[in-house]
């Protein structure tokens, strides 16, 4: 039987990514992969592997770590100036901000927390996104909802029944050194609005990353060239759903199934370019970067959303980080 560490970080696979990255990182391992189940994976697979001695409990924590940072969350763009930037991941000052918090041990020691009792720091550390160095802080919450179980009746009295259910959700945020500023916020299974997980996670990093030295990045730049350019982007986007309106409040909704290309719709695409000759935005645009044959990246189609806040994206599946990565990267090149 696998150790009780081991236990908590496959239950946190589990919460945090998905079967087939878990899979992946096992055939890349060269170990036999297959499993339909979590608890296939679990109890045929990762257990076994580590009580034989063939995979560590180290790498797959590390596993954890790297994968339940990316996707399944939406993703807020802000940004400063490389000069402010360049002040704000000054290593000392960083480490000063986290003795002042109490929070030095975290510094590039990422704690395995899995049911805090509120938000909490969980992971400060510099790295870098194609040598562009980065300061990364990353927090985990438990967030409570409730699912309705049904409704019995006696006496004329009719009773429903909610029962309340615990997920836990792993929030990012990273400065990049040319100014750039994420935060990515852990999806919610029921609500669309994030203002004020956002409140709150600004507040926690505003000794780090003052709020009023940063400005949103606007997405508009992103869903217009989608549309201007849907016939030359067709070998790396597919889009199948997109929301315009107008000064009117009057709107306009495309929809295919997920499959669908949009783009090979003369029907449609002729109705949204005839609405947005009048004045029509682009309120919203869910489309798939499709998989790369030939670099491999993305691994499999990402699923992309831009809408809500003008500077919010969401990716509403699991990835990896090298998937993640090519999304943010692609994104910024269309918002050009």
């Amino acid at each position: 039987m696998a150790n009780r560490r081991a236990q908590t970080i496959a239950r946190l696979l589990e919460q945090n990514t998905s079967l087939a990255i878990v899979r992946d990182f096992l055939k890349e391992q060269g170990l036999h992969h297959s499993a339909g189940s979590w608890e296939a994976l679990r109890t045929q697979r990762i257990f076994p592997y580590i009580n034989e001695g063939k995979l560590g409990v180290d790498e797959l924590e590390r596993l954890l770590i790297a994968t339940e940072e990316f996707g399944k969350q939406h993703v807020f763009l802000f940004k400063c100036s490389k000069k402010t930037a360049k002040e704000c991941l000054d290593e000392n000052r960083v480490k000063q901000i986290l003795a002042d918090q109490g929070l030095s041990k975290i510094f590039s020691s990422s704690a395995l927390i899995e049911n805090p009792a509120k938000i909490t720091f969980s992971d400060v550390r510099f790295d870098a996104v194609k040598n562009i160095r980065c300061l990364t802080i990353k927090f985990v919450e438990v967030r409570w909802s409730t699912e309705y179980v049904g409704e019995s009746v006696e006496n004329n009295v009719i009773t429903k029944t909610w029962r309340k259910i615990s997920e836990r959700a792993v929030s990012v945020v990273r400065l990049h050194e040319d100014g750039l500023l994420e935060f990515r916020v852990a999806s919610h299974s029921t609500s669309s609005k994030y203002e004020n997980e956002l409140k709150t996670i600004w507040e926690l990093v505003e000794p780090f990353f003052p709020r009023k030295i940063f400005s949103e990045v606007s997405l508009s730049g992103a869903k217009n060239k989608i549309l201007d350019e849907k016939s030359a982007l067709k070998a790396k986007i597919r889009f199948f759903a997109a929301g315009l309106e107008n000064d009117y409040g009057n709107s306009l909704k495309v929809a295919g199934s997920t499959d669908t290309d949009l783009a090979d719709d003369d029907g449609v695409s002729e109705s949204v370019e005839k609405f947005r000759e009048y004045d029509a935005s682009c309120e919203r645009i869910n489309f798939y970067f499709t998989y790369n044959e030939k670099s491999g990246i993305p691994r499999r189609d990402i699923h992309v959303l831009i809408g809500g806040m003008m500077n919010e994206f969401a990716i509403p599946a699991n990835c990896i980080r090298d998937d993640y990565e090519y999304v943010l990267e692609e994104l910024r090149e269309l918002n050009k």
